[in-house]
């Protein structure tokens, strides 16, 4: 018993490889549909086959168990060969409709076979393109004409002759004809609309690729970084260059999507990060500066921005824009260090500079006053005192330029 579950789950796997392929118009969907009744006819077959056989052989009805035999290993073998796909189409409708034809004359309308005549002209819509069952609702016009002499003419022997007279099976075989007709027109009519459809899918499918890859290209070539958290701090996403800005953060240096953030944050920084989360709901954008490595030579800042995402006015998520602003921040550095050089100088030649300069103005004036030489040594000592004090002044304030 567990071998013949074996056999048949490998039967099952064996068919059903060749609708693995993505169906992706109406003619793959039409061969994908008739690779899975090659699946199930097989096998569901033999629930006829068997007593029909064993009936036949009791009854020695022997042409009917050699047709049934010979139809059953045609269908096997259209589904092991290697045959292209439209002849093993065809040759699964010739089969049944050989075996359709035989029943019919065989046994009339007690038997199966004008039963098969619908159902073939039902399954070579679903199965071929429409032009077929178009033609084989003509063929089996013409089968009701030949039949219709049969009877009328008694040509051959035949259960028909019995059952039915022209009129009777001209009546029969015309409403088989309109009945085919509504089922294969509705079928194309579904079909037609399946197409369209799926065009259509299609085409949106392609449209939203390309999008989503324009997307991504602009995602991935900003020079910022950006990282998509969802409302419950894990990481949807990020780009190349926060992948790059996120190195510095030695907690998260495995950082990947489906992470939570709060697990690679210091314990300080969380409680900052959920409050920043409850600004966010609010609408308002969180922006902070960041140094990592600031102790070191290679000190790096990054500036974060952090916008709450909305779907439908609900709160989702954040997303998280990083860049890199260490060399702003050193300029801004140089600047400050100018500025206040700017104004030690400043400051110096309105304090230090002053004294010397007012002291030598003064000892000058008097000079021109005094005409004793010992009090005129005395100014041009005074005087030489202030300008030497004058030159080292002088000498600082050019030194704080120099630094």
């Amino acid at each position: 018993m567990a071998d013949h579950k074996h056999l048949f789950k490998k039967y099952i796997i064996n068919i059903s490889s060749l609708t693995s392929k993505k169906q992706t118009n109406v003619d793959l969907w039409k061969d994908h549909l008739f690779v899975l009744f090659l699946k199930y006819v097989i096998p569901g077959s033999l629930i006829a086959l068997i007593p029909g056989v064993l009936v036949a052989i009791k009854v020695h009805l022997y042409d009917i168990a050699i047709l049934d035999l010979t139809c059953f290993a045609l269908l096997i073998f259209a589904k092991f060969s290697r045959i292209n796909q439209i002849t093993r189409k065809l040759l699964v409708l010739g089969v049944f409709y050989v075996l359709a034809i035989f029943l019919t004359n065989k046994f009339g309308f007690h038997g199966p076979g004008l039963l098969y005549l619908l159902f073939i002209t039902v399954v070579s819509a679903l199965f071929l393109p429409m032009i077929f069952a178009y033609g084989l609702i003509l063929l089996n016009c013409l089968v009701v004409i030949a039949l219709s002499l049969i009877i009328s003419f008694h040509l051959i022997q035949s259960p028909l002759t019995s059952q039915y007279n022209q009129a009777a099976w001209l009546t029969f075989g015309t409403n088989l004809i309109f009945i085919s007709l509504v089922v294969v027109l509705m079928i194309h009519v579904i079909f037609n609309g399946l197409e369209t459809t799926i065009i259509e899918r299609d085409a949106k499918e392609e449209e939203i690729k390309r999008s989503e890859l324009k997307l991504r290209t602009i995602f991935e070539s900003t020079i910022d970084g950006i990282v998509l958290i969802d409302s419950n701090f894990i990481i949807q996403t990020f780009n190349a260059k926060s992948a790059q800005l996120l190195q510095h953060n030695n907690r998260l240096l495995n950082c990947q999507p489906g992470i939570n953030i709060l697990d690679f944050t210091e314990d300080y920084r969380k409680v900052e990060l959920m409050a920043a989360f409850q600004k966010l709901k609010t609408g308002e954008v969180v922006e902070y500066d960041r140094c990592f490595g600031e102790n070191s030579d290679e000190a790096i800042w990054i500036h974060y921005t952090v916008t709450p995402a909305y779907e439908n006015s609900r709160f989702i998520g954040a997303c998280i824009t990083m860049r890199d602003v260490t060399a702003s921040k050193k300029h801004l550095d140089r600047i400050q260090t100018q500025n206040k050089m700017l104004h030690d100088i400043s400051w110096a030649q309105s304090h230090l500079v002053r004294a010397p300069l007012t002291r030598i103005i003064a000892l000058t004036d008097m000079l021109g006053e005094v005409h004793d030489a010992d009090e005129q040594e005395e100014l041009l000592n005074y005087l030489k005192t202030s300008s030497l004090e004058l030159d080292n002044v002088v000498r600082t304030i050019s030194n704080l330029g120099t630094d």
